[in-house]
């Protein structure tokens, strides 16, 4: 009876370190919550005093950005978005469907619902919205094997660091201070995809949120095309080189690529079948092929592309070679 007695007590001994471990576990991560927490209240509270007290910003909103209040503010009122504005560009107006409005709708849905004033919701929605990107560029960076310090610091980093400021002063509607965040994401889970840190269901979840992410990217901002290019361009040398991108992955990135071709009028209008990213984007769905030939393919017809002159990457295209001439 008494060994038996010792055997119980020494089960019992090992069973409370497993208890313990898992608790900690949930410690850590109510205290990584906390921290991140902490770090975007004290962002937001920076670039507010930076903002006014700094470099405090133009006192109006110029170029686009007007029409992007603008816009925000009818549809906080319920008023619909012409397809003609004649407002713009004229007397022939321009034909609204070509641009790419769609961070108008949320800040005027979100303000609908909250009401207040309209400047001072503006105001919050810019300052805020870009310290968005603040959880999942940590999660990003532990995805890429960085322990919880480094990837809180790295994130810390962005949020106070010059460069990140200047464009998210809250004086003006620009389109990536919506796009900036939903980038980060599909960054994030592209590479946690690249890294299989998911498997079955969580694994297509990861996949299906990338295409997701994409898609609204490439609705949101005439950047975004640009920006893929070079990623799709990765994934397809990656492919060719490592043989490790998952099938689901390129799949989905490459069917949510050509989707917005033909749902988002401003991609039609912009010729974005004609564009590298829709180039490459077909290279992911097609099955590799003739070894070296396949990335060469894939990164020449992406080069020829550019010469078309599309608006998807043209404009943006141009004015990096008027900064580098």
């Amino acid at each position: 009876m008494p060994s038996r007695s010792r055997s119980n007590s020494g089960e019992s001994s090992r069973e409370i370190p497993s208890g313990s471990s898992s608790s900690r576990g949930d410690l850590k991560k109510w205290l990584t919550v906390l921290a991140l927490v902490l770090i975007l209240t004290a962002g937001y509270i920076f670039r507010d005093h930076f903002s006014t007290s700094v470099m405090p910003p133009p006192p109006r909103m110029q170029g686009e950005t007007t029409q992007s209040f603008r816009y925000a503010r009818m549809i906080s009122e319920g008023i619909p978005i012409p397809d003609v504005d004649s407002l713009v560009m004229h007397p022939e107006g321009m034909t609204t469907s070509e641009n790419s409005i769609f961070e108008e709708y949320v800040a005027g849905l979100t303000h609908r619902i909250t009401g207040g004033d309209f400047d001072s919701f503006i105001r919050f929605f810019c300052l805020l919205f870009p310290l968005l990107a603040l959880p999942p560029l940590y999660l990003w960076m532990r995805s890429c094997g960085y322990g919880r310090m480094a990837a809180l610091s790295g994130a810390a980093i962005y949020v106070f660091i010059r460069p990140a400021l200047l464009r998210t002063r809250g004086e003006s509607f620009y389109r990536e201070t919506f796009t900036l965040p939903v980038l980060v994401t599909l960054g994030w889970l592209i590479d946690s995809s690249l890294n299989r840190q998911g498997k079955g269901r969580r694994g297509f979840t990861v996949e299906m949120g990338a295409a997701v992410a994409l898609f609204v990217a490439l609705a949101s901002w005439k950047v975004t095309p640009f920006i893929t290019t070079f990623l799709f361009l990765y994934l397809v040398w990656r492919r060719h080189r490592s043989g490790d991108v998952p099938t689901s992955l390129r799949l989905a990135l490459g069917a949510s690529a050509l989707l917005a071709a033909v749902v988002l009028p401003h991609l039609r209008h912009d010729g974005f079948f004609l564009s590298p990213t829709a180039v490459l984007a077909l290279f992911l769905l097609v099955p590799s092929f003739g070894g070296l030939i396949y990335p060469l393919a894939a990164s020449v017809l992406a080069a020829a592309s550019v010469f078309l002159g599309t608006g998807s990457t043209g404009h943006v295209g141009s004015v990096v070679l008027a900064k580098i001439r």
